[in-house]
């Protein structure tokens, strides 16, 4: 059912919203004035695609990329957390828990091995060890905290695929 509520939404969709999406995905201080001429539109018509997009959710946000080495971030992990048991008392106390640091960038809920997936920022070594070594261990519901410490990023982030119409 969801799937059909989804894929009629994207049909709503103009072919002009499908030439939009590509390039503020890429881009996103590109100018109306680029988009008019990029897509041959009219302001009026681009502005008024422009809203329909937003109020319609499509654009979730605009957000800035910060460079992490600028603001003294330099070392990536990812968290792989395995909890004693699942229950929604577990769920909400760990969710609760993540919520409030600050070096945890995100949350995934995974199938196999580990329950969580949590990718972070630590300003140094220090921090690194007091995260993984301190902080997670000593959670009631953590039985496993593992580390992976990234050494190297060889792809960036890739903007979310955008299907042909």
């Amino acid at each position: 059912m969801l799937q059909l509520i989804l894929h009629n939404y994207c049909n709503m969709l103009s072919k002009a919203d499908f030439e939009i999406l590509p390039l503020i995905k890429e881009d996103v201080s590109y100018t109306f004035q680029k988009l008019e001429k990029s897509l041959r539109l009219s302001p009026s018509q681009t502005h008024h695609r422009w809203q329909k997009l937003d109020s319609d959710k499509v654009i979730a946000n605009l957000k800035a990329r910060i460079d992490s080495d600028c603001i003294g971030s330099k070392i990536e992990i990812f968290l792989s957390i395995s909890t004693e048991f699942e229950t929604t008392e577990v769920t909400n106390s760990f969710c609760r828990f993540i919520t409030s640091l600050s070096p945890i960038r995100r949350t995934w809920i995974l199938t196999g091995n580990a329950k969580y997936l949590l990718p972070a920022f630590c300003q140094n070594l220090i921090d690194l060890q007091h995260l993984t070594n301190y902080v997670f261990p000593n959670h009631k519901y953590v039985t496993k905290a593992q580390r992976s410490v990234v050494l190297d990023q060889t792809k960036q982030d890739s903007p979310l695929p955008i299907p042909l119409n």
